[in-house]
């Protein structure tokens, strides 16, 4: 019989589910997914499974949020857009998403074709005798740089998401380990989570689990990192300081300025 305090996990289509990995300053503890025990109580728990309920080997997950559950706190702030926050005050790193089942719409969250269109990749560029038939507008792609970009486009999600580990993740969004910074990146379009579940013995598999994101369907031609699409979308400094905001209404226009200079200033 079933032990009612142990969790009991569900992997259902388009259903939101929340993760989070605690901190400390050491790095990242176990990754850990809200759901129910078999009794019915709500609890967080690893994503390893147990004897009675596992979730599936591939985690697929689109619309995906960021959020962080601040110290003596329950609840979770979710964030959307980047923010570089103070680490000191974070109690867990979260994130969510919509649940897919079926490994084709995980793929299908990657579209090719925002850039270039079916034609112009499926057809143009391994068609001869499409490129004979069009040979002017051939020699013009070539001779603009635009040929090789279409060559270069990747057509299938695999080869344009990078895969992150659990503690790289951790010196990514640390700045690369500050005792101080942490970013909470911008939303991204969907998530794999892979390694996370027992084997077929029942043992936990004892490897780290690894996380491919795809952040954006404008990147097509090389990989996408988390170091890169966090150094693309720069999080605003936070205001901590006098000295901090005399340099922000610097950077304001007049009418701005003077809005502002008519209200009393935070220090």
């Amino acid at each position: 019989m079933t032990n009612n305090l142990v969790p009991k996990y569900t992997w259902i289509d388009d259903k939101i589910y929340q993760f989070k990995i605690p901190m400390t300053i050491n790095g990242m503890k176990d990754v850990k997914i809200k759901t129910h025990t078999f009794g019915g109580k709500e609890v967080w728990a690893k994503i390893s499974g147990n004897d009675f309920s596992v979730l599936p080997s591939n985690l697929y997950l689109k619309n995906i949020i960021f959020g962080v559950i601040y110290k003596n706190e329950k609840e979770i702030d979710w964030y959307d857009s980047q923010q570089n926050l103070d680490s000191t005050d974070i109690d867990s790193f979260c994130f969510k998403g919509k649940a897919m089942t079926n490994t084709y719409r995980y793929e299908e969250t990657y579209n090719p074709y925002t850039i270039f269109s079916k034609f112009q990749l499926n057809s143009l560029i391994r068609d001869k005798n499409i490129q004979e038939s069009l040979w002017r507008l051939v020699e013009k792609y070539k001779y603009n740089g635009t040929w090789n970009n279409m060559l270069n486009t990747n057509l299938y999600i695999g080869d344009v998401c990078s895969t992150t580990s659990k503690n790289n993740m951790w010196k990514i969004l640390t700045k690369n380990l500050s005792l101080s910074d942490f970013i909470i990146p911008n939303p991204a379009i969907s998530l794999k989570i892979h390694g996370h579940n027992f084997n077929r013995n029942g043992i936990p598999n004892g490897g780290e689990e690894t996380f491919r994101f795809l952040f954006t369907n404008a990147i097509q031609t090389q990989r996408q990192t988390l170091t890169e699409w966090i150094n693309q979308n720069p999080a605003p400094k936070p205001i901590e300081s006098a000295d901090d905001w005399e340099e922000w209404l610097d950077n304001l226009n007049t009418e701005e300025r003077e809005e502002l200079i008519e209200e009393d200033t935070p220090f």
